[in-house]
């Protein structure tokens, strides 16, 4: 078992550097509430469209873990509440994977996740974003990685943007 305070935070989160201050959990709530009233705006069709900018960002928050600046996975949020309504996708145009809003729909068909980003290989979260992480059982061919190479530039990054919005419209 864990002893000793930072031994125990590891539990909770996946890295060392994700800081938790007095603000944390008010900052990550109202970024966690903008992003789920925008859903149920869009759910009751008070809104076709609403754009929610956060900070912290959600994208790597799991499960029962945080991570990666990010407490609870907006995005996600928003998403679960939606698939009632319809076809749902979640593009993440972000240097880093999402590695959250990845885990959290990896092995469901109702949700299709992509996400452009830089390698994980070289790149945090390191560890997920890889091409060949398709997804599993029922949500086999529901996420889809586009890794870029360390010095992309615009030329390189809007053919791979343009994929992952093809595959999400195809979705």
């Amino acid at each position: 078992p864990a002893r000793g305070a930072k031994a125990k935070r590891g539990g909770y989160c996946f890295d060392t550097f994700t800081a938790v201050t007095a603000g944390t959990f008010v900052a990550a709530l109202g970024g966690a509430t903008a992003a789920y009233r925008a859903a149920e705006l869009v759910a009751a069709g008070a809104e076709r469209a609403v754009y929610v900018l956060t900070r912290p960002p959600g994208h790597h928050a799991e499960h029962a873990r945080c991570g990666g600046y990010s407490f609870f996975n907006n995005a996600a949020l928003a998403a679960d509440l939606l698939v009632d309504h319809g076809p749902v996708a979640v593009l993440d145009l972000d240097v880093h994977h999402g590695n959250g809003t990845q885990h959290l729909f990896y092995d469901r068909a109702d949700v299709f996740t992509a996400s452009v980003h830089g390698d994980p290989a070289g790149l945090f979260p390191y560890f997920s974003g890889f091409p060949d992480e398709t997804g599993t059982g029922a949500g086999l061919g529901f996420n889809l990685n586009v890794t870029l190479p360390p010095g992309t530039d615009e030329a390189g990054y809007r053919p791979a943007v343009a994929a992952a919005v093809e595959r999400v419209g195809a979705y």
